[in-house]
């Protein structure tokens, strides 16, 4: 039996420890070194073309937030032309983080429709609808390829909306009719982040009433309105004014 000498075992435990870790710290480096040949623009745009069937082209930095390690950009769609997306980036201790409101744009149109089916239903009376969704950036929860009925019904999509009645109808109970509406939410999955039924009591302000005069409307209404918040969830708040 031949007998190596402990200092040879030693000198070789440590030769191969040093290398494990020059190997690890090199690795790392080359990692870093990739990750910093792109801007952090590049990455962003990166990000959101491989996240969507779409294609992206930057416009414009929308935030800076240095000392937050914080930026959000706004890019414009082949499908959705004169539209701008945000599209968020966050440097966090755990890896980088990005967001975007994509879908908020991909699922408009069907939402407005949904949400006025709603109220064709329980109503079956004249009404103005003005959908306000929420253009801003905080769907990360949202799968990419999440289906409609996954967005409707997932509180980051934040549905928010704003119904005028026509004059003369009637609400009759009122705790009946806000259950009715939810009841019509429910059915359909949906979750209301807030909304606002107010019932206008001029033929004429009703009318005229558009997206351009309807915040006027909101202020000087003082007939009877239903908020809902946070419906289809366990913070639902409905109340009327």
């Amino acid at each position: 039996m031949i007998r190596v000498p402990w200092r040879i075992i030693i000198t070789f435990v440590l030769a191969t420890t040093i290398t494990m870790g020059v190997s690890g710290c090199m690795w790392k480096k080359t990692q870093n070194n990739n990750k910093n040949k792109l801007t952090i623009n590049e990455r962003m745009m990166k990000y959101i073309n491989e996240r969507y069937d779409d294609t992206f082209t930057f416009l414009q930095i929308y935030e800076n937030h240095p000392s937050y390690r914080k930026r959000e950009i706004l890019v414009t769609t082949e499908k959705y032309p004169g539209e701008y997306i945000h599209v968020q980036y966050i440097e966090k201790e755990e890896g980088d983080f990005y967001n975007d409101n994509y879908l908020y744009f991909k699922y408009r149109d069907q939402a407005i429709e949904a949400l006025h089916e709603v109220f064709d239903g329980v109503l079956d009376y004249d009404f103005k609808f003005f959908y306000e969704g929420n253009p801003g950036v905080d769907m990360d929860t949202i799968d990419a390829d999440a289906t409609f009925d996954e967005y409707i019904s997932n509180t980051a999509s934040n549905l928010r909306f704003t119904v005028v009645v026509a004059p003369g109808y009637s609400i009759g109970e009122p705790d009946v009719f806000e259950k009715r509406i939810i009841d019509a939410f429910a059915s359909q999955g949906m979750v209301i982040l807030s909304a606002s039924i107010h019932f206008c009591d001029d033929p004429d302000v009703y009318e005229e009433l558009d997206r351009a005069t309807l915040l006027r409307f909101v202020w000087n209404d003082t007939a009877p309105v239903l908020h809902l918040y946070h419906i289809g969830t366990e913070r639902a708040d409905p109340y009327w004014r």
